[in-house]
């Protein structure tokens, strides 16, 4: 498996690869999404993950582009360990995109397979790094 970095990619909705509903999940916390030990890692090829704000996330959560694919959320009820920015209403629980990257591979990091972070749990901290040293 190749490291992580290699397979991780950024795009805007109109550059979005074509996403096949077997093989897809998108990160966005609903009634009935996986958890990430639900998840089948030799079937799983692509993770979306959106980076907006809430009401502009559940607004991309009802597009067309994601229509039939799988939902997954993280467990628990996270809260952010940094600051975030926040408009109208909002909660204290959810976290901001790359602190739920770094918990998602967490969550993970037991199961890949030939990978170095295998039983690693702080095999991602380094994610996080430019956000612990400006908090």
């Amino acid at each position: 498996m190749p490291y992580c970095c290699a397979l991780l990619h950024t795009c805007g909705m109109e550059q979005l690869p074509q996403l096949h509903l077997s093989n897809t999940v998108l990160m966005f916390p609903s009634d009935g999404a996986l958890l990430p030990d639900q998840l089948d890692l030799q079937q799983l090829h692509h993770v979306v993950i959106l980076d907006s704000k809430w009401r502009k996330a559940r607004e991309l959560n009802q597009d067309k582009a994601f229509e039939g694919i799988k939902r997954m959320k993280l467990p628990g009820s996270p809260r952010s360990r940094f600051w975030r920015f926040h408009t109208g209403e909002t909660s204290d629980e959810g976290v901001c995109t790359i602190e739920a990257l770094h918990l998602l591979l967490q969550a993970l990091a037991g199961r890949l397979q030939d990978h170095p972070c295998q039983g690693d749990p702080h095999y991602f901290d380094n994610l996080l790094w430019y956000f612990a040293f400006q908090h």
